[in-house]
């Protein structure tokens, strides 16, 4: 605003000095003008193409000089205009630079809370990591407890099975009564107590028995396996100690078989420690009271076998097999060994 108002102070000045200059060219005429200087010629004198030459001279000063002046003044004022703006300009850029400053200073803390985010994440993962291998070995445990808890149930609830059948015999390969009489259980004990007097030597009553059955449907090309029980134990042990003088025949096919009546766990279990011993893997294996038992070679301790999995242990049988399926049924008819009763 100071510039500004000397400017317009000097413009004043400048215009009162054209309107003096004017004046005292009105009243004397300059040397410059033709006519002027020569002391012969005066006012009265003066032609009318003098007078215009004389005006026009003048105007063209005046002119010259307004328009230096002017010109003196704009450029003033350009200058200062220019200088405004390259000052904002100069202030603008410096308040970027310190904006930019400012943005560098937050793109480098963003950086290191990017890095930190990023460590934390990588712990994290490390942990999730962790936590789930824990979480997979305490499902695995857990897994393996439930499966060893429900073996062990299954183990149990076989042993009851079992204790329900310790008074039974089951005979394999005793002739069927005619189909007339099918399900007759008098006649099927008179077979059995004569069986018993006439191949094993034992006096056997009618009310030593307390059931008979047989074991499925009738079969014209098999005999069907007959389960006896008795009354107690001590009758049913003599009857099944004497069980090898009835398969002493030449040919097999006209022998009787006195089992264990077995569950059908068991029944699976001791069918595949027989074909063991046909492969020579084990030296015998025979059942007892319900109880399935092998030796390993001859003259070692006999080992009771209470599922597949111990057979597994010894090494017996592969992983998954089962030789109820490998090898077909496991009902066949099967012979009492000689070292089965030791």
């Amino acid at each position: 605003m100071t510039g500004r108002g000397k400017k317009k102070g000097k413009k004043d000045v400048v215009a009162s000095d054209a309107i003096q200059q004017g004046e005292s060219s009105k009243a004397q005429p300059t040397n410059n003008v033709k006519g002027w200087s020569d002391p012969q010629f005066n006012e009265s004198s003066l032609t009318m193409g003098q007078l215009q030459d004389m005006i026009k001279t003048l105007s063209e000063k005046i002119y010259d000089k307004k328009y230096e002046e002017l010109k003196n003044d704009m450029e003033e004022e350009v200058e200062w205009r220019v200088t405004a703006q390259c000052e904002e300009i100069e202030e603008t850029v410096d308040n970027l630079k310190e904006e930019l400053k400012t943005i560098k200073k937050e793109r480098e803390t963003l950086k290191q809370e990017l890095t930190s985010v990023k460590k934390e994440g990588e712990t994290l993962k490390e942990e999730n990591r962790k936590l789930r291998r824990c979480v997979e070995r305490c499902e695995y445990k857990l897994s393996c407890i439930k499966t060893k808890q429900l073996k062990d149930l299954k183990i149990k609830i076989d042993d009851i099975e079992q204790k329900c059948l310790e008074r039974d015999v089951q005979i394999v390969g005793a002739p069927e009564l005619p189909e007339d009489f099918e399900g007759d259980e008098e006649k099927e004990m008179h077979m059995i107590v004569k069986l018993a007097k006439d191949k094993m030597n034992i006096t056997l009553k009618r009310d030593n028995i307390e059931k008979i059955h047989r074991l499925g449907k009738r079969k014209a090309e098999k005999t069907r396996d007959l389960v006896v029980r008795f009354k107690n134990n001590i009758i049913r042990n003599q009857f099944y100690n004497k069980r090898k003088q009835t398969a002493t025949h030449s040919d097999p096919k006209l022998n009787i078989y006195i089992n264990d009546h077995l569950t059908e766990h068991r029944r699976n279990l001791f069918y595949t420690a027989r074909q063991l011993a046909k492969r020579k893997k084990v030296f015998v294996a025979w059942s007892q009271q319900g109880n399935i038992l092998i030796r390993q070679n001859e003259g070692d301790p006999p080992l009771n076998i209470r599922s597949h999995d111990h057979l597994r242990e010894l090494s017996l049988i592969d992983e998954f097999q089962d030789m109820t399926q490998e090898t077909g049924n496991s009902d066949e008819e099967i012979e009492p060994d000689d070292d089965d009763s030791d």
